[in-house]
């Protein structure tokens, strides 16, 4: 599972991930442009970023032993992670739901800061959820978010062996 407990442990996670964890995109091109202005490279490729995301948009994913392992964030941590950058057109109250066979879990993180010189980077923590409700291994987390923010959406599973197939619906 990927807590983050702390605006400390979040800073720590970045550095962490834009330090070591590998990442191949995937993500949906030029379809948002206007939406989603071009983040660096050298940012997405380490941190396990599948691609951007609009509200009303279901995305699938994998979570594997290939994607960022959440003890090189926290040596607490455990399982494996990918994330979906989000941005919204105006102040929208937004629902992130996941669906997967494993027990999954949720963090939500804005981007406060990125230097490219130093890859130097600030996110606040905002929101994390393991399971909405009793019996239901699935997160759901909503949140209000503001535009013009690049905000990153964490999936990942409770431990080592949460891992396989996954949905997440942002609505």
């Amino acid at each position: 599972m990927l807590r983050l407990c702390s605006l400390t442990l979040v800073l720590a996670f970045f550095a962490t991930i834009v330090a070591g964890c590998g990442g191949d995109g995937g993500g949906v091109g030029g379809v948002f442009d206007e939406l989603f202005p071009e983040l660096p490279a050298d940012l997405l490729a380490q941190v396990c970023w599948r691609g951007d995301v609009t509200i009303g948009r279901t995305v699938s994913g994998e979570i594997s032993e290939t994607d960022c392992d959440a003890q090189d964030v926290d040596p607490e941590g455990v399982g494996y992670y990918e994330i979906w950058r989000v941005r919204v057109e105006s102040r929208s109250s937004v629902t992130f739901d996941v669906n997967s066979e494993f027990d999954n879990w949720l963090t939500l993180l804005r981007l406060v800061s990125y230097d490219p010189n130093t890859q130097e980077v600030v996110v606040q923590f905002l929101a994390e959820n393991d399971d909405r409700a009793g019996g239901d291994l699935n997160a759901l987390i909503t949140y209000t978010l503001s535009p013009g923010v690049d905000y990153f959406i964490a999936v990942s599973g409770y431990d080592y062996l949460e891992t396989g197939p996954y949905t997440l619906q942002i609505r």
